[in-house]
C-alpha cells in the first residue's frame, strides 16, 4: 500500500514537472500533438518497465542458480527511479493535455455565447 505522504510528494513532483515543461513548450496545438507527446512518454515509461522486468529475470536466474550478485539489484534500483521520473513526466504531459481541452472548452463556450448574444440581437433589431 503507498502512503498518502508519497502519494502527495509525487503529485507535487507531477506539478513541478508541469510547470518545468510549460515554460519550455508552449501549450500543444492540437489533440493529436498532445497524444504523440503523452504517446512518446508512455513508451520511454514503458522501456523503463521492459529493462526492470529483463533485470528481474536475470536476478530469479542468479537465485536459482545460487550466484549472489548485487550488480543486476542494483539495475533494478536505479531503473526503477527512471521509471518513476518517466511516470511523473507522463502525468505531467497527461495534465498539459487535460488543461488544453479546458481551455478549448471554456474559449468555445465563449465564442459560442458571443455568437448566440449577436443572433439574439439581429433578431431583436439591435
Amino acid at each position: 500500500m503507498i502512503d498518502d505522504g508519497l502519494r502527495k510528494s509525487v503529485k507535487s513532483l507531477a506539478g513541478e514537472e508541469l510547470q518545468r515543461a510549460n515554460y519550455i513548450w508552449p501549450q500543444f496545438n492540437s489533440p493529436h500533438e498532445g497524444y504523440g507527446v503523452l504517446k512518446e512518454e508512455c513508451e520511454e515509461a514503458s522501456d523503463e518497465l521492459r529493462k526492470m522486468n529483463c533485470s528481474l529475470g536475470d536476478v530469479w536466474y542468479n537465485v536459482k542458480t545460487n550466484v549472489r550478485s548485487i550488480e543486476e539489484l542494483e539495475l533494478i534500483e536505479n531503473t526503477a527511479i527512471e521509471l518513476a521520473l518517466e511516470a511523473i513526466q507522463v502525468s505531467a504531459m497527461a495534465h498539459k493535455f487535460i488543461n488544453m481541452y479546458t481551455e478549448q472548452y471554456q474559449y468555445k463556450t465563449e465564442k459560442e455565447k458571443a455568437k448566440d448574444i449577436d443572433i439574439d440581437r439581429r433578431r431583436q433589431g439591435i
